[in-house]
C-alpha cells in the first residue's frame, strides 16, 4: 500500500506546471498514510491544503501546503512560526528547479531620446535658451491709421551679445488679414548681423532696425491699420536670458 500511494502522487502532480515555482493548485484527497521523502503523513481528513505562500505568525496543521523560495512544503506536525524548510516539521513537495539556459538575444530597442547637448566653442549650447510668450499684447481698436507701428524692445547693442526671435501674431482688420510675422538675427557691439524678417501671412509687413539710442525695434507697415491687435513672443540664445524682456509701441511716420 505505501508504494501504490506513492507512486499515485507523483503521477497526479507529475502534469501540473512548476514554471514559476512549485506549488500545489489545489487540495488533495490522500486515502490512508501518506510518505514523502521518508516522512509519514497522516491527516484528520484525508486532505493535502494549499495554502498559498507561506506566512509567519499562521498556525498550520498536518497536510497543508505552502510556497516559499520556489518550493513546496507540506506540513508533516503542526506548528507556527517553523520556517520551511524545518525539516521536523515540513517536509519537500516539489523543489525549485535549476536555472534554466540563456536565452537569445532580444531585439534592438528604439533609440533613446538626445542627451544634454554640450557647450560650443563661444559658450553657446542648447540648454541656454529662454522662451518668453505673449510678452506683449497690442490693439487699435476702431482707430484708424496708415501711420507705422513701431515695438521698441529692450534689447540694445550695448548689452550682452545674443541671438533672438521675435514672432507678431494677431489680426489687422484694416489689412483684411491675419497677422503672422517673425524677425530673427545676432546682436552685439556692432548693430544687427544676420538679420532676417520673414512674413508668412499678409496682415503686416514686418522689417527691423535700430533706433537712435541702439534698441532693437520691430516695425510693422499696412495701408491701413485698423481693429487690429497682436501679440510678440520672444526667444532668445544666451546672454539676454537673465533679464526679462518688454517693449513699447509708437505710431510714427519715421524710424525712432
Amino acid at each position: 500500500m505505501k508504494t501504490i500511494i506513492t507512486v499515485t502522487l507523483f503521477l497526479m502532480y507529475a502534469s501540473t506546471s512548476f514554471a514559476t515555482g512549485a506549488r500545489v493548485d489545489n487540495d488533495l484527497t490522500v486515502n490512508g498514510t501518506l510518505f514523502i521523502n521518508g516522512s509519514s503523513l497522516k491527516t484528520t481528513d484525508g486532505l493535502l491544503r494549499d495554502k498559498g505562500v507561506w506566512l509567519p505568525d499562521t498556525p498550520y496543521s498536518a497536510g497543508d501546503v505552502v510556497q516559499i523560495k520556489g518550493s513546496s512544503y507540506v506540513c508533516i506536525n503542526a506548528n507556527v512560526n517553523n520556517t520551511p524548510p524545518d525539516t521536523k516539521n515540513w517536509s519537500v513537495l516539489a523543489a525549485q528547479g535549476i536555472q534554466g539556459i540563456q536565452g537569445i538575444q532580444g531585439l534592438k530597442g528604439d533609440t533613446g531620446l538626445p542627451g544634454p547637448i554640450s557647450d560650443l566653442p563661444g559658450g553657446i549650447n542648447t540648454q541656454s535658451g529662454k522662451v518668453q510668450r505673449d510678452f506683449l499684447t497690442y490693439s487699435t481698436l476702431n482707430n484708424v491709421s496708415t501711420l507705422p507701428l513701431h515695438i521698441k524692445t529692450n534689447l540694445s547693442s550695448s548689452g550682452r551679445s545674443c541671438m533672438y526671435r521675435f514672432l507678431v501674431e494677431g489680426f489687422n482688420y484694416g489689412s483684411g488679414g491675419p497677422i503672422f510675422s517673425q524677425v530673427a538675427g545676432f546682436i552685439d557691439s556692432i548693430g544687427v548681423t544676420a538679420g532676417s524678417a520673414v512674413d508668412f501671412s499678409p496682415g503686416v509687413k514686418i522689417s527691423q532696425y535700430l533706433s537712435s539710442d541702439h534698441f532693437l525695434v520691430i516695425r510693422l507697415d499696412s495701408p491701413q491699420f485698423y481693429y487690429t491687435g497682436f501679440s510678440v513672443s520672444a526667444w532668445f540664445v544666451n546672454g539676454f536670458i537673465t533679464q526679462t524682456v518688454s517693449a513699447v509701441v509708437y505710431s510714427s511716420a519715421t524710424n525712432l
